[in-house]
């Protein structure tokens, strides 16, 4: 499930994602994104993933292919969450996204409030 969080802003998004993501919700976000992304040019994402958050196949293959066709317009991705796997591939993300003028930082639960500041800056 992706939730819209009420502190977004303009082209400030943030999101919590829990449990498994279906390809209506993520088909419903994608057109969430390409308003803000319509009116304003570019976005800045909070994304919190709780634990026990995934994507199934075909909404894993949607976000990509939207991912993908819009890199130009995201500016800034925050990711929020405890795993160190996440962690890890956003660091690794970062360095292929700067190439793109795409920055992405991960963050722990605990630094949220660090995190939204860093998207709004």
């Amino acid at each position: 499930m992706i939730d819209y969080l009420p502190i977004s802003q303009g082209n400030c998004l943030a999101f919590r994602v829990s449990g498994s993501v279906s390809l209506e919700q993520e088909e419903h976000w994608i057109r969430e994104l390409q308003s803000i992304i319509d009116e304003s040019g570019t976005i800045r994402m909070m994304m919190i993933l709780e634990e026990d958050a995934y994507w199934g196949i075909q909404a894993g293959i949607e976000d990509l292919k939207f991912a993908l066709k819009h890199s130009r317009e995201f500016e800034k991705i925050a990711i929020v969450s405890n795993s160190q796997v996440m962690k890890w591939l956003v660091s690794i993300d970062d360095f292929f996204a700067s190439f793109l003028n795409i920055h992405e930082k991960h963050f722990l639960p605990e630094q949220q409030a660090e995190a939204w500041q860093w998207l709004q800056e």
